[in-house]
C-alpha cells in the first residue's frame, strides 16, 4: 500500500482552518479533527473494493496448531477447551491427514507445548471433532478480517469461477453454509480500516494489544500488537504502523475539513461558512469518484450478478447450479466450475504478527499438590500415557503423584534440577527445559 504520514493529512486540514500546525494547537481541536479523519477514512475504506487492501486467502474454521504455543483444557480466552486445525504436512502444502482437534476435557493435563494431535486413536491430549463452519474475524495468529466480500470453495487463482458459498455475519464471525466436507475455504475480504489518534505515546504507561498512540517523532500512529511499556514505536516487535493510504488522502483532507465546519451550528461571526462547507463536500466526493474511475479505467469491475443468476458451465453448456460471481476484470468466459481436487493448501503454521496475537496468559499461582493418576501405564513409554508425558509446567517443586503400574503402587515427587542419568528412580518430564522448567520426577522410597 502506498502511504503518506498521518501528520501531513492533519496539518493540511488545520491549514484550511487558518491554523499554523507548527504552533500550539488546542488538544480539543486536534482530537476533533482526528475524529472526523477516522470517520472519512472508514466511509471510503468500505465503499469500494480497493485492491490495495482487498485480500483473498485460505482460512480454516479454527486457529492453526503451532508447535510454539501453549493450548489449554480451559482456554483463558474462551473458558472452553482450545480447538485447532492441525496440518501435519504443512511443509509440503498438503492437506493429507489434516483435521480439526480440541483438547480433551479429561486429559491428564494441558498438552505440553509442541505436542501435536494424534491422527489416530488412542487420543491422549487431543480428540477429533467436527467444527461449526465459521471463521472468526479476529482469528488467532491470522490477519484481521474487516468486511467479507465473498467465500469460495475453491482457490480462485486455480479455478475460475470458483464455487461461491453462502455466508452471513454472525456472533462468531462469518458463518459459512454448504461447507460440509471442506476442510478450508477461501475468503475474499477487506482488511479493517486504520484508526488514528492524537493521544501521544507515554513511555512508562502499559499498553494492551490494540491500543493506538501518536508518535510525535515521525508524525505516525501505531497499534500495539502485544502488551508493552517502555518500548517506543516504531519498534516492530511491539507495534504496527497504522498506514494512511495515499489514495484517500485528498478525499479525507476535504471531507474532514467539511465535517469540522459542520460542528458550528450557525454562521455568526463566520460568514461564508456554509458555502465553504458545501464546496469542500463536493470536492471530497469528486476526488473519491476520480480515484474509483481510475481503477475502472484500468479494468477493475466491482459488481455482483443479480441473485439467482447462473453462469453457463463449459462441460455441457448447461447451467451451473451455483449463483455466479463477476471477477474483477473478468470476461464472459469464466471456465468450468470444478473443484481444485489436489488436496493442497496455502496455509502455513507460522504466527502472523500482523494478526490477532493474544497476550500470554498468566498461569495461576501454583501450590504443592498430590495427584492420583491411575491412567499412567509406564514411566517413559513406549506404552502411553507415561509419567514422562505428564505435564509439569504448572506444578510446584514438592508436588507428588501416585501411580500404579502392573498393580504395584508407586509415589513420585517433583524435584528441582536435572535427573541423575545413573539413577533408575529418576524420570525426566517431556516438557523439561533447563532454563524455564528445570525439574524431574524422583521415586519416593
Amino acid at each position: 500500500m502506498r502511504t503518506i504520514s498521518f501528520k501531513s493529512v492533519l496539518d493540511a486540514i488545520l491549514r484550511r482552518h487558518s491554523f499554523d500546525p507548527r504552533e500550539q494547537v488546542s488538544s480539543d481541536t486536534a482530537l476533533a479533527t482526528t475524529e472526523h479523519i477516522n470517520a472519512r477514512v472508514k466511509r471510503a475504506w468500505f465503499l469500494w473494493e480497493w485492491p490495495e487492501w482487498t485480500v483473498t486467502e485460505e482460512r480454516a474454521y479454527r486457529q492453526i496448531w503451532n508447535d510454539t504455543r501453549q493450548f489449554y483444557k480451559v482456554s483463558p480466552l474462551t473458558g472452553k477447551p482450545d480447538e485447532v486445525f492441525y496440518i501435519p504436512n504443512a511443509a509440503t502444502h498438503s492437506l493429507k491427514d489434516a483435521g480439526y482437534y480440541r483438547v480433551k476435557e479429561d486429559a491428564i493435563s494441558d498438552p505440553p507445548i509442541g505436542t501435536p494431535p494424534q491422527i489416530a486413536a488412542p487420543y491422549t491430549y487431543w480428540e477429533p471433532f467436527s467444527p461449526d463452519t465459521y471463521v472468526a474475524y479476529d482469528q488467532v495468529c491470522r490477519r484481521r478480517i474487516g468486511e467479507v466480500l465473498d467465500v469460495y470453495a475453491d482457490n480462485p487463482v486455480v479455478t475460475k469461477p470458483p464455487r461461491c458459498l453462502a455466508h452471513r455475519p454472525s456472533e462468531n464471525g462469518i458463518q459459512i453454509y454448504d461447507a460440509s466436507g471442506l476442510l478450508t475455504v477461501f475468503i475474499k475480504y477487506l482488511t479493517p480500516a486504520p484508526e488514528f489518534t492524537m493521544l501521544p505515546y507515554i513511555g512508562p504507561k502499559v499498553y494492551q494489544p490494540g491500543k493506538r498512540v501518536f508518535q510525535i517523532l515521525d508524525g505516525e500512529c501505531y497499534r500495539a500488537i502485544v502488551e508493552t511499556h517502555d518500548q517506543a514505536p516504531p519498534n516492530t516487535n511491539y507495534w504496527r504502523l497504522e498506514p494512511f493510504p495515499d489514495v484517500l488522502a485528498q478525499y479525507v483532507k476535504a471531507g474532514a475539513y467539511c465535517d469540522c465546519l459542520r460542528e458550528t451550528p450557525t454562521e455568526e461571526g463566520d460568514p461564508g461558512r456554509l458555502q465553504r462547507m458545501s464546496l469542500a463536500d463536493a470536492e471530497a466526493e469528486e476526488e473519491l469518484n476520480r480515484q474509483i474511475n481510475r481503477l475502472q479505467a484500468q479494468g477493475q469491475s466491482y459488481q455482483y450478478l443479480p441473485f439467482g443468476v447462473v453462469i453457463p458451465g463449459a462441460a455441457r453448456g448447461a447451467l451451473c447450479s451455483t449463483p455466479g460471481y463477476v471477477l474483477q476484470g473478468g470476461g464472459p468466459d469464466y471456465g468450468p466450475v470444478v473443484p481444485t481436487g489436489n488436496g493442497s493448501t496455502t496455509i502455513n503454521t507460522a504466527c502472523e504478527t500482523e494478526g490477532y496475537a493474544p497476550s500470554t496468559p498468566v498461569p495461576p499461582t501454583s501450590a504443592v499438590a498430590w495427584e492420583w493418576h491411575p491412567e499412567i501405564v509406564s514411566l517413559t513409554g513406549p506404552a502411553t500415557p507415561s509419567l514422562a508425558g505428564l505435564s509439569t509446567t504448572g506444578k510446584t517443586i514438592g508436588s507428588k503423584v501416585e501411580i500404579a503400574i502392573a498393580g504395584a503402587g508407586q509415589e513420585w515427587k517433583l524435584v528441582a534440577g536435572a535427573k541423575d542419568p545413573l539413577d533408575p528412580g529418576h524420570v525426566t518430564p517431556g516438557d523439561y527445559n533447563l532454563a524455564t522448567n528445570n525439574k524431574h520426577w524422583e521415586k519416593v522410597a
